[in-house]
């Protein structure tokens, strides 16, 4: 049993983390990122090939640059495409060789067995976790952290003998972990942690602690590095952080991710990192209220500030003031107050204050804490051993049941949007994400709640405007519908769903009054969207208000000179208006420009024929024919015409 153990560990890891974790290959893709990275990404479809790898180191698409995370979900597609089953198992498959990775890791370089086994267990069953392992686009956590593990397996080697050959394995796996997830970044900043606590390369006076064997006959301590080169091998690490960096904020400046600091400004920020700091070790305690999305309330509440400020403070001071005596304690703090840094908030990503899947590596600073200074705290306790076994069962016996509870959680999409507003307030993205699942089963009464939930909480919300739009028209309600595409063109006047949703819902409404009134609010949205002046113009044409319609098409062709359609359109204006030379100028200017558009042959034949050139005629019908075989209009002014020639 003792030659054993580690191997008895590593399959008890994996038995409980299955057991909590199995549910999920029953689960679902989320509409929530899971259609951006792989139900409606075309780029992952095509399989592992030349274009599909070279796409996926080349590209920023949903603004991050993670190859690794890339090809991971192009193999997961190649091998499962769209069974939900296959992704799931991986995140699962990944999260339990994390698990196992950590223990031994700390077993490693401690020599302690049941506290390492109690960090990893915590880290495979903890409700925080639940989303990095559950959520298929949460890939890139589970990836990167699986080579942040192996990098530190790595450094530990590296350690009992530095030297070239074995640097390069570690430079090699952290360079994986960056292209898997940018936040790998502050693993450099873990190593100088891990040579204080509990590697003693970095020696602050002397203090105590316990360490492997193996580390302590190949590291003396009249034979420990100096501090200067413990620092100086870092630095190519730290360079490669600080490339990953620039690419990263590159990447989601690209896509409009990163607000400025006029949404944002520094000291919300600032208040929202100190928040969110406290606000993870409470969850880390007591894991309720978890949410897929928790919308950032911009400047926290002063008692909340005061009082996170007081608790980072006060574990600080502790961990500063007792590191010689405890100093895994500050090695634990410095760790997870570290690997928060690039999603702590400062710099601010997205509208969300903070995320659970941000926690998945930063937890194991805390987990360190408990596992080694619940044991130092009771050292002098009777019977030490006895209680610390049946509180850690009882600890982890709890995580588990409400790790099983958290995961059911994300069966589909309405089960965990439901459960997020549940949890949260005022959370406008939960409410309109849930809107549009609902409205995809067809329970469209629940999705118009929702979607107008949404517009309340945040009332320049386009796709909650769009969408209720949408559902409105679809039970003609146009009046309503118009109001709401039209409101999104006031914020984003080049919005092309909106566009073409008003385009259909002006077309479809009746009465010639209303219609008059929506179009003069549409006409003074300033757009540059050429599509908007083009449906305009269209419902004027239809309307019979030519001069009117005229400007509108001039506009759309001077946004865009290679629009075939609006040249069309002025072509049969100019032709109802009577100039017939000028309709013919504009129409074959749109066959020039698209060449098989049967639709301007077919009204190039009623002006030719309205010119008397029938034999013309015929050719341009007999083209639009050939063009669009099932073209009755087309058809029937084809056989008129031959009955005029006598053919």
């Amino acid at each position: 049993m003792k030659n054993h153990r580690k191997t008895i560990i590593c399959l008890l890891i994996s038995i409980l983390t299955l057991l909590v974790y199995w549910q999920v290959q029953d689960h679902a893709f989320i509409n929530f990122d899971d259609d951006l990275y792989i139900l409606n990404n075309p780029n992952i479809k095509n399989g592992l090939t030349i274009q599909s790898i070279k796409w996926a180191f080349t590209n920023f698409y949903a603004g991050f640059w993670f190859p690794i995370t890339w090809l991971s979900h192009i193999a997961d597609y190649t091998l499962y495409g769209l069974n939900p089953k296959g992704h799931h198992f991986n995140n699962l498959l990944f999260h339990i060789v994390n698990s196992i990775l950590l223990f031994l890791i700390f077993y490693r370089t401690t020599g302690r067995l049941w506290r390492s086994s109690f960090v990893a267990v915590l880290f495979a069953v903890h409700p925080l976790n639940v989303e990095p392992v559950a959520w298929i686009a949460s890939r890139k956590d589970v990836l990167s952290t699986f080579f942040w593990m192996l990098t530190i397996l790595l450094y530990i080697y590296y350690t009992e003998r530095p030297n070239l050959k074995r640097y390069i394995p570690v430079f090699a796996s952290f360079l994986l972990g960056l292209m898997s997830k940018p936040m790998v970044m502050t693993l450099p900043f873990v190593f100088i942690i891990l040579d204080f606590w509990p590697l003693q390369r970095l020696r602050m006076n002397n203090f105590s602690t316990n360490r492997s064997p193996h580390i302590q006959s190949t590291c003396p301590k009249d034979m420990a590095p100096k501090t200067t080169h413990v620092i100086y091998e870092k630095i190519p690490l730290v360079a490669l952080s600080i490339v990953s960096g620039f690419i990263a904020y590159y990447a989601e400046k690209e896509v409009g991710a990163l607000p400025s600091l006029t949404s944002y400004p520094f000291d919300i920020r600032l208040a929202n990192t100190v928040v969110s700091y406290a606000a993870y070790i409470a969850k880390m305690f007591w894991p309720l209220h978890l949410a897929i999305f928790y919308p950032h309330p911009g400047m926290p509440q002063w008692s909340h500030i005061l009082t996170s400020i007081l608790i980072l403070f006060l574990i600080s001071f502790f961990a500063i003031k007792s590191y010689k005596i405890h100093p895994y304690f500050l090695a634990g703090w410095l760790w997870f107050l570290g690997a928060l840094i690039p999603v702590i908030g400062l710099v601010q990503i997205g509208t969300h204050a903070m995320a659970d899947r941000y926690t998945y590596v930063p937890l194991i600073g805390l987990f360190i804490i408990i596992a080694w200074g619940i044991p130092e705290l009771l050292k002098r306790l009777p019977h030490r051993n006895v209680i610390l076994s049946i509180s850690g069962a009882i600890i982890i016996l709890l995580s588990m049941a409400a790790t099983w509870k958290q995961v059911q959680y994300w069966q589909n999409g309405i089960t965990i949007f439901s459960h997020s507003l549940a949890e949260t307030k005022d959370n406008y993205l939960m409410h309109y994400n849930l809107g549009y699942e609902l409205s995809l089963k067809g329970r469209l009464d629940e999705a118009i709640y929702h979607f107008s939930e949404a517009i309340r909480i945040k009332p320049d919300y386009e796709d909650a405007h769009n969408n209720l739009g949408v559902i409105l028209a679809q039970g003609n309600n146009m009046d309503e519908a118009i109001s709401h595409f039209l409101k999104v063109l006031e914020k984003n006047p080049n919005n092309a769903a909106a566009c073409n949703n008003l385009e259909v819902a002006l077309s479809q409404l009746n009465e010639i009054n209303k219609k008059i009134s929506f179009m003069l609010q549409a006409e003074n949205i300033q757009t540059d969207h050429p599509e908007t002046y083009y449906a305009l113009g269209v419902i004027l044409e239809n309307q019979g208000r030519f001069d009117m319609a005229i400007p509108h098409f001039s506009k759309a062709i001077r946004i865009k000179p290679n629009y075939a359609e609006a040249y069309n359109n002025m072509g049969s204006l100019y032709a109802k208006m009577g100039d017939l030379n000028k309709a013919v100028s504009f129409i074959e200017k749109a066959i020039k420009i698209k060449p098989d558009f049967a639709e301007a042959y077919y009204n190039l034949g009623i002006i030719l024929s309205l010119q008397g050139n029938n034999q013309e005629a015929l050719n341009k019908y007999s083209q639009a024919i050939q063009l669009k075989p099932d073209y009755k209009e087309a058809q029937h002014n084809l056989q008129i015409i031959k009955q005029k020639l006598g053919q």
